[in-house]
């Protein structure tokens, strides 16, 4: 507003680089593929009661055999991915700046552990430090 109470017109430029989320979740995945636990929908179909039982104690659930949708509440166990998201704003030399960054929280039912990753393998390490090393890595 202007002294006389009159709106007044400010243009402002605002640059930076525009990623849709669609496209980071994608090269996250890209990124983590190797260490996801992906398993066919066939798996879920076709899963045993031992192996269900198993996996509900690996991942610390309680698992009812008398429900008939446990393999699909399994299946959306090990294929969501929990994004998080932090986002900070700041004034630099009168310039605003605005940060979003996503990360994926480490979950032992969509990733692989230390011993099945490295099954057979010579060399071990830490797959959550990688799971970690990746997302801080740019877009």
């Amino acid at each position: 507003m202007d002294d006389k109470g009159e709106p007044t017109i400010t243009q402002y430029t605002t640059e930076g680089r525009m990623f849709t989320l669609q496209e980071v979740r994608q090269t996250m995945f890209n990124k983590q593929e190797d260490f996801l636990r992906i398993k066919s929908d066939e798996y879920y179909e076709t899963i045993g009661e031992q192996e269900l039982s198993d996996e509900f104690d690996r991942l610390l659930e309680n698992y009812d055999p008398k429900s008939p949708n446990e393999a699909v509440r399994l299946k959306k166990y090990q294929r969501v991915r929990t994004l998080v998201c932090w986002h900070d704003s700041s004034s630099v030399s009168s310039a605003s700046h605005f940060l979003v960054t996503f990360n994926t929280l480490y979950d032992p039912a969509i990733f692989l552990t230390d011993e099945e990753y490295f099954k057979g393998q010579v060399i071990t390490c830490d797959t959550r430090l990688f799971v970690d090393a990746i997302k801080q890595t740019k877009h």
